[in-house]
């Protein structure tokens, strides 16, 4: 196969090579044919001012380096002629010989070819289930970081439960839980309210918003100088608009009883609009004194005593502890369990009859009503392994 490759690539550059030749070939045919036409057409003996014996020195000498290149070209050309004739004979040879092994190969290699038929879908198989996996766990670690981050909430909120648990049997003052589960409610109404709130702050202030920019648009009405929130016309312009003789009153269908019946409930409407809107800003303004007189009663009392019994029982916690607490819990705990180990241990390798003394004498003493149940099962197992290692080494 490589001999054939390299004398297919061999083939191509002596037809490269041809082609240049038939190149040079047809320029020189050119020329020569151009040399023909200027003799037919220079008759004189004088072709501009040039004696014709040294032009037709300076054309024989080209033509005659041109014959010896026409020579030395188609010498080529039969080299490359061969050269193709006998790289022909050579591929025409190595198929022969490739059709004859490929005849010639036993069964063998077919199943051979077979088996590799098969590895190769095997091995498609087997990447296709790679990728599968790979997205699998791709998932799974992506669960996992969910799972890591509920778990450290849910620590969080263990450890923020056993601080206010500890403080609550520890403390003097008896906390009351009716007291917590109303201040929950009252918080999540809070919340829900200062939502509900903000909600209807942002959609006056979009309705205002657009209402502003109608009105900037139209350029019709100007605003008011009057400081109420909501206003964009001020009470008198509107009071003048009313009492004018205006496009309003100027309609056909209108009597004067009726005209002036609207006029004066208009003015009506319009000085109790007046009266509810001053009204209103008082209330707000009530509002916000006392709001400040109850936020400074609550910082004063804050320092004194804890308002809420939630801050009595988080005072003193912080979150940071989370950690370093589990880790000596758990210190403490694998201590506990290798205490009780080597005491059983310890056990183990008196005398039965002293341990039947002083279970008799003791039975305070029993494993049984001292450890809690899930200890004593680990203790039981202990017992069991070390009961086994003992015989087997017996």
């Amino acid at each position: 196969k490589m001999k054939l490759q390299s004398k297919a690539e061999a083939l191509k550059i002596l037809n490269h090579e041809l082609a240049e030749c038939k190149k040079e070939r047809d320029r020189l045919m050119m020329m020569l044919e151009s040399k023909a036409l200027l003799e037919q057409v220079c008759d004189s003996p004088k072709l501009c001012g040039l004696n014709i014996d040294e032009l037709n020195y300076s054309e024989g000498r080209e033509v005659q380096i041109l014959k010896d290149k026409n020579k030395l070209l188609h010498l080529e050309i039969e080299d490359l002629k061969q050269r193709l004739n006998s790289a022909q004979g050579d591929m025409k040879v190595l198929r022969r010989d490739r059709l004859g092994a490929r005849e010639s190969l036993p069964a063998e290699n077919n199943v051979i070819w077979h088996q590799r038929e098969e590895l190769i879908q095997e091995l498609e198989h087997t990447k296709a289930r790679v990728r599968h996996l790979s997205t699998d766990l791709q998932a799974l670690l992506d669960e996992k970081e969910e799972l890591v981050t509920e778990r450290d909430a849910y620590r969080c909120k263990v450890h923020r439960l056993n601080h206010e648990l500890a403080v609550l049997l520890k403390t003097k003052s008896q906390v009351d839980i009716d007291s917590l589960i109303m201040e929950n409610k009252y918080l999540k109404e809070r919340c829900d309210q200062i939502i509900a709130e903000k909600e209807l702050v942002l959609q006056s202030l979009s309705k205002y918003k657009a209402m502003l920019d109608k009105k900037k648009m139209k350029g019709n009405v100007r605003l008011g100088t009057n400081t109420t929130p909501g206003m964009v016309v001020t009470h008198k312009q509107v009071h003048e608009l009313l009492e004018g003789n205006g496009t309003i009153w100027n309609s056909p269908y209108n009597t004067e009883a009726t005209l002036a019946d609207l006029r004066s409930l208009s003015l009506a409407l319009l000085d109790a609009l007046q009266d509810k809107t001053l009204a209103l800003t008082h209330q707000r303004k009530a509002n916000k004194i006392l709001a400040e007189r109850v936020s400074n009663l609550e910082s004063r009392l804050s320092k004194e005593e804890p308002i809420y019994p939630s801050q009595l029982l988080l005072e003193g916690y912080t979150s940071s502890q989370v950690d370093k607490d589990l880790n000596t819990s758990i210190r403490t705990g694998l201590n506990d369990t290798a205490l009780l180990q080597e005491k059983v241990v310890e056990k183990e390798y008196i005398s039965p009859n002293n341990d039947s003394n002083e279970k008799t004498a003791n039975p305070s003493r029993s494993v049984d009503e001292t450890l809690p149940p899930e200890l004593q099962e680990l203790v039981m197992k202990a017992m069991e392994e070390i009961s086994l290692d003992n015989t087997l080494e017996t």
